[in-house]
């Protein structure tokens, strides 16, 4: 029991320590839209609204409203509710696997269970749904279905069903949780045999909720889309796995890398890893594992492929961090398997627990980096908003450009008028482009005439949305050409906004 406090506090402190830097990040794209939305229509918020039948979340919307009124404006306490938030699924993450080590037949199942909570702690891919405030649906959606299974494995199905009815209210992601309990492996403490009427019943669930979002959200599946910077056009499910595989534990890649990579086909990826598969599977076999850490290790991958049904058309970004929240739920059984095949292939002794603290380490600089960079995106956020109070007289702005994201970390992909609002600033912002940025300090250079201006972005970035004005082709760099208006006219730069009057 005492080795149990000990790993737990770990856990915790791991957490903590990796993700202490997006305490301070502020609200930051969605944010804003979202806390607004609250303030004007409360609760119901989440029904109904122009995106209300999209964004059936009753879950969400109710811890973000309790920390509205607990927290008002600080954002601080926002942010400290998602590091409880992912402190509780890591220690819940132990509790798992602590079962599913023993039900495999490990000898040291809890210093296991430790060091897969640890490296869940501290996983990259995991910066989207901590740092970002928004990104809580996953967090409570993955501490909602973990619950749920362990009630499940302790034969308390009914308390099971219900968690897991409130993880789907918080986010669709957990839909399919009860196809993946059809998988556990009868040989696991606590769990019941479940005969095939049993089986055909959890497989059923998922099916019965999907009837009725596609009735009641017809347009559901027209809104999968999502990513940042992706290798190149054309993936397919099956290549997108390849991808979700790669980024559940590998950070970013690096962005110098992009231009080597983004002509190459897809299918070649997917070539190049399967002798790398391959000579795992064959190792793995060689070693002779015991039948249950067999079973538990296919029945684990098996659930890695159920908990990605409701995303694997969606994209996650290889070069940055947008869209790896998708991961944090589904990422569970594929990081459990993934240390059984170690443990296998090494053995419980020294050589598998170094492999497993070097991950560790590694996933801990990685993190602390990423956490570091959503912290300037939303002090960035922050310094925008204040920018266009400062220079506004009180009317409406026109804003050539606005930084969508800093490396994956959102900035104002959009809510940039509710940040405004909530500021105290009047009028509306009328947003002709969003771009990515690399850095606070890139420039964007602006060459205005007496009715038109041509905006240029820094080599690497790109264009997110630019409202049906033309990219022009004929340039190494990203170009748009926009027509000038009368009134308040602002662009983006090097961290801050700038009025347009006297640039050429």
């Amino acid at each position: 029991m005492k080795t149990g406090y000990l790993h737990s506090a770990a856990v915790v402190l791991l957490c903590a320590a990796a993700f202490h830097a997006c305490i301070t990040a502020g609200f930051q794209s969605d944010d804003f839209h979202l806390v607004d939305r609250i303030d004007r229509e409360g609760f119901f918020a989440s029904w109904g609204g122009p995106d209300g039948d999209l964004f059936l979340r009753p879950g969400t919307i109710l811890s973000l409203a309790a920390d509205r009124t607990i927290w008002g404006g600080r954002t601080s306490g926002f942010h400290f509710t998602n590091l409880l938030l992912h402190m509780t699924a890591s220690l819940l993450v132990y509790a798992l696997s602590r079962r599913v080590f023993e039900g495999a037949g490990l000898r040291a199942p809890g210093t296991a269970a430790c060091l897969a909570a640890c490296l869940f702690a501290v996983l990259p891919c995991h910066s989207e749904s901590v740092c970002w405030i928004s990104g809580r649906t996953d967090l409570l959606a993955a501490v909602l279905g973990l619950g749920a299974t362990l009630m499940l494995m302790r034969g308390r199905t009914l308390a099971a069903l219900l968690l897991w009815l409130a993880g789907v209210l918080c986010k669709e992601s957990a839909a399919t949780l009860p196809a993946a309990w059809a998988l556990i492996p009868a040989s696991h403490p606590g769990t019941r045999r479940r005969g095939l009427a049993g089986r055909l019943a959890l497989l059923a669930l998922p099916a019965a909720y999907a009837g009725f979002r596609m009735l009641v959200s017809p347009g559901i599946l027209d809104g999968q889309s999502g990513g940042g910077m992706l290798v190149g056009p054309g993936w397919s499910p099956g290549e997108n796995l390849l991808r979700f595989v790669l980024r559940t534990f590998v950070p970013p890649l690096p962005s110098g890398l992009l231009p080597a990579l983004s002509g190459l086909p897809p299918a070649l990826a997917v070539a190049a890893a399967v002798p790398v598969v391959a000579l795992v599977v064959i190792l793995f076999v060689r070693r002779r594992p015991a039948p249950e850490l067999y079973r538990t290790v296919l029945a684990l991958l098996a659930g890695f492929l159920v908990l990605l049904l409701p995303v694997i058309g969606m994209k996650v970004a290889l070069f940055d961090t947008q869209s790896e929240r998708l991961l944090y739920l589904p990422g569970i059984p594929l990081l459990l398997a993934s240390i059984l095949v170690i443990v296998s292939l090494a053995g419980e002794g020294r050589t598998a627990r170094a492999v497993l603290l070097a991950a560790v380490a590694g996933g801990f600089v990685s993190t602390l980096h990423l956490s570091a960079g959503w912290a300037r995106a939303g002090r960035l956020c922050d310094s925008l908003a204040a920018d266009i109070l400062s220079q506004g007289d009180g009317g409406d702005v026109v804003i050539l450009n606005v930084p969508d994201n800093l490396n994956g970390a959102y900035v104002f992909r959009n809510g940039l008028n509710e940040a405004v609002r909530m500021t105290g600033g009047p009028g509306r912002c009328e947003i002709l482009s969003t771009h990515s940025i690399s850095s606070v300090e890139d420039p964007t250079t602006v060459d205005a005439d007496p009715g038109s201006a041509r905006l240029e972005i820094p080599p690497g970035e790109r264009f997110c949305a630019t409202g049906g004005i033309a990219v022009v082709e004929d340039t190494d760099e990203a170009v748009i050409d926009v027509g000038l208006e009368e009134g308040t006219m602002l662009f983006y730069s090097e961290g801050s906004f700038r009025p347009l009057s006297g640039i050429r």
